[in-house]
């Protein structure tokens, strides 16, 4: 079974080690692996069980595969994806998550699963904090440009420091730096395996949670004959058991 299973990754992951695209395939963009990737492989490879994170990447790969296209797929710091799809450039980003300030920047072309937005606290130092209003003078760590801190802004928290991983967020939390780390529910395990943390290193606080969909979005310069041809793979991979087998080994 195991070695059936990497023969499948390897048959996903080996357009990426091929040469680099021709440039009229739009760049793929993914970001935030850190702890969801296996790394003792050279390739960009999706580590079993790891979460929704692991599942998008993996879709990815299987998507370009029934494209037939032999590009890598480009692992980059979300600000820079984020600048790439925002130059007028056709490209592609695995894995954003929905938020009013993304609304009419990108083509939302696929939901690929929705999570929970929680702030964490530290059980050690416990908040009587339940609404917006009484945590505005918090310290809160965000990552630069996620949507947890546009959401922090959004509810008016003064207190924020942004910071490069939700590694180091969750570090500060658990050292007691900060009262708050705003994290997607289901990146968390990764999170904390990351920053060698434990499961009981962190809680949810009492503040109301968010509700979030992440999705496979695509510049607005990317043309409608690209974006088309990715909704017809989504609907010959999603009606396959290559699909369910997808789901089950990375988010089961």
């Amino acid at each position: 079974m195991m070695r059936r299973w990497c023969a499948v990754l390897l048959s996903l992951a080996s357009v990426q080690a091929q040469a680099q695209e021709p440039a009229r395939w739009p760049t793929v963009y993914v970001h935030s692996l850190q702890g969801v990737t296996l790394h003792d492989t050279a390739l960009l490879l999706p580590r079993p069980g790891s979460g929704p994170r692991a599942f998008s990447l993996a879709l990815a790969q299987a998507l370009l595969q029934q494209l037939g296209r032999t590009q890598v797929v480009s692992d980059v710091p979300l600000a820079r994806a984020l600048k790439a799809l925002d130059a007028r450039q056709p490209a592609w980003l695995v894995g954003l998550l929905r938020t009013p300030a993304r609304e009419l920047r990108y083509q939302w072309v696929l939901p690929l699963y929705r999570d929970t937005l929680v702030f964490y606290q530290s059980p050690l130092r416990p908040l009587a904090a339940t609404s917006w209003q009484q945590a505005r003078q918090l310290p809160v760590c965000v990552v630069y440009g996620s949507a947890p801190e546009e959401y922090a802004v959004q509810f008016g928290l003064q207190r924020v420091e942004r910071s490069s991983s939700y590694a180091l967020c969750l570090r500060m939390l658990a050292a007691g730096r900060v009262s708050l780390a705003p994290v997607v529910a289901g990146d968390l395990k990764a999170k904390l395996q990351e920053a060698g943390l434990s499961v009981a290193a962190v809680q949810p606080s009492p503040l109301p949670t968010v509700p979030l969909q992440s999705y496979l979005v695509a510049s607005h310069a990317t043309p409608p004959a690209e974006v088309q041809a990715w909704l017809q793979a989504w609907q010959q991979l999603a009606a396959s058991a290559a699909y369910r087998q997808l789901r089950q080994r990375y988010w089961p």
